[in-house]
């Protein structure tokens, strides 16, 4: 058992059959305003044809919160002694209604605590059984509720850009530490932590030289408003406490805060290296967008004032465009190490570059 408390009022009358479009107005559906002072409301009407499959599972995430028991855990207990009177700050409010693509959130819950917003079936279609829908809110919601806990501590210094940031990092790395799961495994398979991680390590960097401090804010936003559930966050911190084993060194690491954190991510090797690939890709992604668009205006011009345009170099970009692929594509892997999806490519620009060299060279 825990202190986690559980609101589920939105879901029950959702799954009642009723009429939930009178909580278009609940504080989880209202993201500020916009630049002209309007509210900005994301309720939209839920699917009425998912009640049964809702009621299945709002009930197997009200178990999975129920079991969790982190006052049990040594290790956590470790971290947060005082954990389950701070558990009592951490509200799971499932619902519906959120816009596609917004299935988690965090908010303010005014003095109160945090909120942890779920929509119990944004996400639904896309998963293979709802054993393993509910696997994943488990996962998560272990994550989130460390998260927010670790998040209470607040920054060791005055608040500014280089407390706001290393907080933020320390606190989503440790949250993933401390649950045990990976919430970067989905991202992983789509290429996109190669442009957070890059991006990430290079904005550690501009803070801990005192450069660029104003764009912090910037940087949080745009992580906020592209990943709601807080899971890109920190991946540089994440990639850190995966390559260390011994937990005393991990404890250690933690007890000397989140500043300190921040500088071994600048240090670390393992790090280095894996930023170092992921700058060649985004150096090499940069350079294929670039040639490719070079060409296509070469063609164009072609077209429109004849053959002249059309010399040697022209009838060869094409190759260039496929080596620049691969290399690509060489870093993409080194990186992810998904062979299935490097075979794939690698498949794919070969005989592009097979067919192009038969038909036109």
């Amino acid at each position: 058992m825990n202190n986690i408390r559980i609101d589920d009022i939105i879901i029950n009358e959702y799954i009642n059959g009723n009429d939930v479009s009178i909580f278009r107005n609940d504080e989880v559906f209202s993201l500020g305003e916009d630049p002209s002072g309007q509210q900005i409301n994301v309720y939209i009407d839920p699917d009425p044809n998912l009640i049964d499959k809702a009621k299945l599972i709002t009930h197997g995430f009200i178990e999975e919160i129920k079991k969790i028991n982190f006052s049990n855990d040594t290790k956590i207990k470790r971290y947060i002694p005082n954990i389950e009177s701070l558990e009592s700050y951490i509200t799971v409010k499932l619902v519906v209604g959120l816009p596609p693509g917004m299935r988690r959130m965090f908010r303010g819950n005014g003095n109160q605590g945090i909120l942890i917003v779920v929509d119990v079936i944004n996400g639904l279609d896309e998963s293979d059984s709802n054993d393993l829908y509910i696997e994943d809110f488990s996962n998560y919601i272990r994550y989130a509720v460390l998260l927010m806990l670790l998040d209470m501590k607040g920054a060791e210094k005055e608040e500014n850009a280089v407390s706001t940031l290393a907080h933020a990092i320390f606190s989503t790395s440790f949250a993933e530490y401390l649950s045990g799961t990976n919430q970067l495994e989905k991202l992983e398979g789509i290429n996109l932590t190669q442009f957070w991680e890059y991006t990430e390590f290079n904005m550690i960097k501009k803070v801990l030289k005192k450069k660029k401090m104003n764009e912090v804010t910037a940087y949080m936003g745009m992580v906020v408003n592209s990943n709601p559930e807080m899971v890109v966050l920190g991946i540089t911190g994440k990639r850190y406490l995966s390559c260390l084993e011994n937990e005393d060194e991990i404890f250690q690491i933690y007890q000397n805060g989140d500043i300190e954190f921040i500088k071994r991510i600048i240090k670390n090797k393992e790090n280095k290296y894996a930023i170092s690939d992921t700058s060649k890709f985004v150096f090499f992604n940069k350079s294929l967008i670039l040639i490719t668009m070079i060409y296509v205006g070469w063609s164009i011009l072609g077209i429109i004032f004849g053959d002249k345009f059309f010399n040697q170099i022209f009838y060869i970009y094409p190759l260039i465009i496929c080596i620049a692929w691969l290399l690509k594509e060489l870093y993409s892997f080194k990186i992810n190490k998904n062979f299935k999806r490097f075979l794939i490519n690698i498949g794919i620009i070969t005989v592009i570059a097979i067919a192009y060299m038969l038909i036109v060279l």
